[in-house]
């Protein structure tokens, strides 16, 4: 992907599309105007376009605003008329908000927060809520121990522990070496951090900061252990005092789920919207599995036998 067009996301670096997604395609707007990467896949003869697991938003990589201002006109190209699936979600964009007049059909509107880090540690933990504050005073009063972590394997091993419980975040096995590979190569370019809370020799929790030039991505998991002891907070608040003070946002990837928009936005956090191309002319059986999720229901099987 051209270097001067991915800039604004880490989701789009190259070296994370090429292990997360390895057979990502890269739309190409005239003479590299803009390029726009997509997850092209066939199941059953059906062709689908889907965001890859672990990257939440990708987006129009161009320096022309005309042109990215226009994005989401994208797959109303007669070039994608023949997808029967398209789920794809862009960038949050400061040009739209909660009263934008775009009405397009199988476009929506999403919620992400972001936390600019430009002011010092302590008037960024003043913006966190009354609850999170004391989360915080909580997680120290345990007396974790927090550190960069070397092993890029962590973070994946505490999700796949987490997903027997809660089977919504399991990834294949072989996703996740790439994921691990991927924590790996961002941490050898400095593009990474990845942070753990330690305490009897457990690891419970970990979190995962992918840099962009502007935009930091957050990864976090915890295990039961961590969830009791509000590691995440911790961890967060740490990284918080190390990178305070920086012309960086960082960007909690959002959710339209209450309970996660309230604990990204009791950060202190901006909240914000991003367009999301929702496309589905799947067969009924499939749309159906679509709908009610059944993805779900069938890994509870697979945890039958991997426990």
């Amino acid at each position: 992907m051209h270097r001067k067009l991915n800039k604004r996301n880490p989701g789009g670096l190259q070296l994370v599309l090429d292990y997360l997604t390895p057979d990502w395609h890269g739309l190409v707007i005239g003479d590299y105007a803009g390029v726009m990467p997509v997850k092209i896949s066939s199941r059953f003869g059906i062709r689908l376009i889907q965001m890859p697991h672990d990257i939440h938003n990708l987006d129009l990589f161009s320096s022309l605003t005309q042109l990215s201002s226009l994005k989401h006109l994208v797959f109303k190209h007669p070039l994608f008329r023949n997808f029967r699936f398209i789920s794809y979600s862009f960038l949050p964009d400061v040009r739209m908000d909660s009263s934008n007049t775009i009405t397009e059909k199988f476009l929506s509107f999403r919620n992400n927060y972001e936390l600019s880090l430009k002011s010092d540690y302590e008037t960024i933990f003043s913006t966190f809520s009354k609850t999170h504050r004391k989360n915080v005073r909580r997680f120290l009063k345990e007396n974790f121990t927090i550190e960069h972590n070397t092993n890029p394997t962590v973070y994946k091993t505490l999700q796949q522990q987490r997903a027997k419980d809660k089977p919504e975040l399991y990834t294949p096995e072989s996703h996740n070496a790439n994921f691990s590979k991927m924590v790996q190569t961002a941490i050898n370019l400095k593009k990474g951090a990845l942070y753990t809370a330690t305490k009897k020799g457990e690891i419970a929790g970990a979190c995962f900061f992918l840099f962009g030039k502007k935009r930091i991505i957050l990864y976090h998991i915890t295990n039961a252990f961590g969830r009791k002891n509000y590691a995440t907070f911790g961890l967060i608040n740490h990284f918080l005092q190390e990178y305070s003070q920086q012309n960086k946002l960082l960007d909690f990837a959002g959710s339209d789920i209450e309970s996660i928009a309230s604990f990204n936005k009791s950060f202190g956090a901006d909240h914000l919207i991003y367009p999301a191309f929702q496309k589905n002319n799947l067969p009924l059986i499939l749309k159906l599995g679509k709908r009610a999720h059944l993805s779900n229901r069938l890994k509870n099987l697979t945890y039958m036998f991997y426990k």
